[in-house]
C-alpha cells in the first residue's frame, strides 16, 4: 500500500513533504507557520508517489480573520464593527450585495484599505468607498492600474466612526465573488528609490510608502550585476508586487539639485546609469 504524502508548496517550490494520515476517505491537516514564513500563498496538494491531486491555496497572514457576511446594499442596519489591524473575509453571493464596515479611528492615523479578491483568483470588478460619520465621503478606489482590486491610503482627518463599502462595480454576485480586506495601519510599500545601483558602492535605497518606521531605509551593496531583493525587513511589509532594484557594474549616481540651468550641470562620469 503506497503512502499518502502532504505537499507544501510556495511560489512554486516544493517547500516539505510530510506523511498524511488518512482515516476513510478524509485526513485532517494542522499546521501553524513559523514565524519565519513568508505571508502570502502557499499550495498544499496530496500524492501517493506516482500522482499528485490539484494544488489548492492558502493564504498566510499575520493579522487576526475575520468572516463578515454580506448583505444587501438596501438593508442599512448598523454596520458591522471591526477592530483593527484586521482582516475580514466576506463573499458578495448576490447581485446587489455589499460588505459594509465601521471603524473608529484617531485623527492622524495613516490606515490602508487593501482589497485582495482578483489576486485570489476571485471573480468581479470591485469598488470601495470610505464615508465619515456624516456621511460625506472622504476616500474611494475601484481599481489600481490595471489591477481590479482596489486600494486606499489616506489620512484620517478627525476622530470619528468611519464607513467603509466594499461592492461590485457592475452589480454582479456569486460564490466566486469573494474577498479579503485588510485594514490599519498597515506597513505599505508603493515603491523605492533609487530604481538602479552600482555593483561598485553600497547604496542607501529608501522604501516609499505607509507606516514603515525604520523599514523604509536599507543599504544594499551588491556583489554582481542583475536584479536584486532587498533585504528582509524586521517586520512583514505588505506590497501589490516584489520591489527590486537592478545592479550595474558601471557607476550609478543619482540627479542632484538644482540642475535647471547649463551652468548648474551635474557632472557624471561616463559610462555611468543615472
Amino acid at each position: 500500500e503506497r503512502a499518502t504524502v502532504l505537499l507544501r508548496y510556495q511560489g512554486g517550490t516544493l517547500k516539505s513533504a510530510e506523511s498524511l494520515q488518512v482515516e476513510g476517505d478524509s485526513a485532517r491537516v494542522a499546521w501553524t507557520p513559523g514565524p519565519s514564513e513568508p505571508l502570502g500563498s502557499w499550495e498544499f496538494a496530496v500524492s501517493d508517489g506516482t500522482t499528485e491531486s490539484a494544488q489548492v491555496k492558502v493564504w498566510v497572514d499575520d493579522l487576526p480573520q475575520q468572516e463578515i457576511p454580506a448583505r444587501a446594499a438596501s438593508d442599512r442596519q448598523t454596520p458591522t464593527t471591526v477592530l483593527p489591524p484586521v482582516s475580514v473575509w466576506s463573499t458578495l453571493e448576490k447581485p446587489g450585495q455589499e460588505l459594509e464596515l465601521q471603524v473608529e479611528l484617531r485623527q492622524g492615523q495613516r490606515v490602508v484599505l487593501d482589497v485582495a479578491a482578483q489576486r485570489l483568483g476571485a471573480a468581479g470588478d470591485l469598488e470601495m468607498i470610505v464615508t465619515d460619520s456624516t456621511g460625506r465621503t472622504v476616500a474611494r478606489s475601484d481599481n489600481l492600474g490595471a489591477d481590479l482590486d482596489p486600494l486606499i491610503r489616506f489620512l484620517a482627518p478627525a476622530d470619528a466612526v468611519y464607513r467603509v463599502r466594499v461592492r461590485e462595480g457592475t452589480h454582479g454576485g456569486s460564490a466566486s465573488h469573494f474577498l479579503r480586506l485588510s485594514l490599519g495601519e498597515l506597513p505599505f510599500v508603493s515603491g523605492i528609490f533609487p530604481l538602479t545601483v552600482s555593483t561598485r558602492t553600497a547604496t542607501p535605497v529608501t522604501r516609499i510608502g505607509e507606516n514603515l518606521g525604520d523599514a523604509s531605509r536599507v543599504v544594499v551593496n551588491p556583489s554582481e550585476a542583475g536584479e536584486l531583493s532587498l533585504p528582509e525587513a524586521s517586520r512583514a511589509l505588505r506590497a501589490r508586487r516584489e520591489w527590486k532594484v537592478l545592479a550595474v557594474e558601471t557607476p550609478a549616481p543619482l540627479e542632484v539639485e538644482p540642475n535647471h540651468d547649463p551652468k548648474l550641470a551635474q557632472e557624471i562620469p561616463v559610462p555611468s546609469t543615472v
